[in-house]
């Protein structure tokens, strides 16, 4: 776990997790996800990186992004995309996505896709 918080390095080594503490200039949990992998000072073929807000994350999207990551040796980066469900359309905190034909995200939003400026 990479934070910059105590209490969440306290709460995560209750229960045996490795924590990094990461300073509070990261912009955002890949920032974070950097510095931890710097601290660590080890090379990794594929990181995944599983925001706080999201713990109950099913371990099978998670090996979707690895799949793919594997599957594409020059991917800079994948991210695991869902289908929406329509009571979370309106909510800003679920980033939406447009992929084109073979899965590949276009743009990402969090207000609705189209959006009626």
């Amino acid at each position: 776990v990479a934070t910059d918080d105590e209490r969440i390095a306290d709460c995560c080594r209750t229960f045996g997790a490795d924590v990094i503490m990461t300073s509070e200039s990261c912009r955002n949990g890949t920032e974070r996800c950097n510095e931890a992998l710097e601290k660590l000072g080890k090379k990794y073929d594929i990181v995944v990186n599983i925001q706080g807000d999201e713990p109950l994350v099913e371990p099978e999207i998670i090996d979707g992004v690895v799949k793919a990551l594997q599957a594409a040796p020059d991917a800079v980066f994948s991210t695991a995309v869902t289908s929406l469900k329509p009571e979370d359309a309106l909510d800003p905190n679920r980033v939406k996505c447009v992929v084109d034909n073979r899965g590949y995200a276009i743009y990402f939003s969090r207000g609705l896709i189209p959006f009626n400026k």
